[in-house]
Parts: C-alpha cells; structure tokens; sequence
C-alpha cells in the first residue's frame, strides 16, 4: 500500500481498511478460479485471514476514532457560553 507524504493517521488507516477491502473482493474472485492450484489457494487463503484480521483492526480503531469524534462533539455541544455586549462608544 502507498502511503501519500504528508498524509495524517486518520486519512492512513480510512486508506488502508478501503485497500484491505478491495484487495479482499479480489482475492475471493481468485479463489473461485478453477485454473489455480490447491497451493495457490492454500497460500492465498493464508494470506486472507492475515488481511481480514488486519481489516477487523482497522475497522475497530474507526470505531474507536468516530466513538470519540462523536462524544466531543456532543461534550462541545452541551456548553454553555456566555456572551456579553461590549459598548465602544464609551
């Protein structure tokens, strides 16, 4: 995977669960081939677990990253501010 200099952790890990998903639908295509061997789809399978359980990470640390998102947007939304009107003419 290709990581974009400069990129923030969020944008990383919403690219790497979007890789890991798309690499997966490929690989289930692959698996359904008839011209691969038994190897070949021993060892691909060996490589899906190893991406599915990197995409159940990921997906949880999402969860985790909106959970908190979430809950600081309401904490934020429930102050109370208090404004008052400055006169400058005086």
């Amino acid at each position: 995977m290709q990581r974009t200099p400069g990129a923030s952790m969020p944008e990383d890990l919403d690219h790497d669960v979007v890789a890991l998903k798309a690499w997966l639908r490929t690989a289930w295509r692959l698996v359904a081939e008839p011209s691969i061997t038994p190897f070949e789809r021993r060892e691909l399978r060996n490589y899906m677990k190893e991406a599915e359980a990197a995409l159940r990470s990921g997906l949880r640390q999402l969860s985790v990253r909106d959970k908190a998102r979430f809950e600081a947007e309401r904490s934020f939304a429930a102050r109370r501010f208090e404004f008052r009107i400055l006169n400058l003419d005086a």
